[in-house]
């Protein structure tokens, strides 16, 4: 198969899952990492970009089968609809629910693309996600509506001209507002799974602001400004400070978890407040959950 010239550029694994719709995240890596999807006869990574004239090798019957989209629960498209911050002729902000995943993938069925691509099938048939949220993190997510808005604002992002600000709950008293830049790895596991660490050799420069918002008896509300885009860069910035996020599974405290879940709060305390690029300026209001929480047991 030869791709169209517009998908010049975009990732060999985001094309396939476009192109290929029996096929699922999971899937589409696996026959890459095993061979069976080349490009002249040569094996790639999913993060292989293509180029005008890529012959693409794929297994047959993976273009000819049509897989029904997923089936939206009648609470999930509400959800859904009712959660759209913003939309104009190339783009949608979503305010994502925790919880739900961004996309789909090993063990994970249906995320939010591939949900806003059932509901919209007749309107926007190109749906992409330009970034992604942890799971547990709610809040706003950009999609684009098409890969020349994919690509537009993929390049606001290369340039510094996205901006993202956070709310987020964390153990213990932050003392002052700072600012922390270090280098953060995927390069080992935390509790069994795959984490990432602050690393004063090698990794991706990360950078983030955090301020102090307000104080309850034990935690400290803050907001947060990244300044990159690291995966799990917020709450690996927040253990490195002695200050785990209240509700991480995977980087936060469990004794300090299991106190809020007796308080009924079984959810991270991260929520992406706000998002900006040139001339569009959006807010996700505050989760009921969270907001309850701010009413109960803030002190300032």
């Amino acid at each position: 198969m030869h791709p169209p010239d517009e998908r010049e550029g975009q990732r060999i694994d985001n094309f396939l899952l476009t192109s290929c719709k029996k096929l699922s995240r999971s899937g589409v890596y696996s026959l890459l990492r095993k061979g069976k999807i080349q490009v002249h006869r040569r094996r790639v990574p999913p993060h292989y970009r293509l180029k005008i004239g890529d012959e693409i090798s794929v297994p047959l019957g993976l273009l000819t089968h049509q897989q029904s989209p997923p089936l939206l629960s009648a609470s999930l498209r509400a959800q859904l609809t009712r959660a759209v911050l913003y939309e104009d002729q190339l783009y949608m902000v979503i305010s994502k629910p925790a919880g739900l995943a961004s996309h789909g993938g090993s063990n994970i069925k249906i995320g939010l693309i591939e949900s806003l691509r059932a509901l919209y099938a007749d309107q926007y048939p190109q749906l992409e996600l330009a970034h992604r949220l942890d799971r547990g993190t709610s809040g706003c997510v950009v999609i684009a509506k098409t890969r020349a808005a994919l690509l537009q604002i993929h390049e606001y992002q290369r340039t510094g001209q996205v901006k993202k600000s956070y709310l987020a709950m964390c153990s213990g008293h932050w003392s002052q507002d700072c600012v922390i830049e270090k280098p953060i790895s995927f390069n080992g596991k935390r509790r069994g799974m795959r984490a990432g660490f602050v690393t004063n050799e090698g990794g991706q420069w990360a950078r983030t602001h955090f301020a102090v918002c307000a104080y309850t008896s034990d935690s400290t509300w803050l907001s947060i400004t990244p300044d990159s885009g690291r995966m799990h860069q917020i709450r690996i910035h927040a253990l490195y400070a002695g200050h785990p996020l209240i509700g991480d599974d995977l980087y936060g405290d469990w004794r300090v978890n299991r106190r809020w879940r007796e308080h009924g709060m079984h959810r991270l305390f991260l929520h992406a407040c706000a998002i900006q690029w040139p001339h569009v300026f959006v807010r996700a209001p505050c989760p009921n959950d969270i907001f309850w929480v701010a009413q109960k047991f803030a002190t300032i």
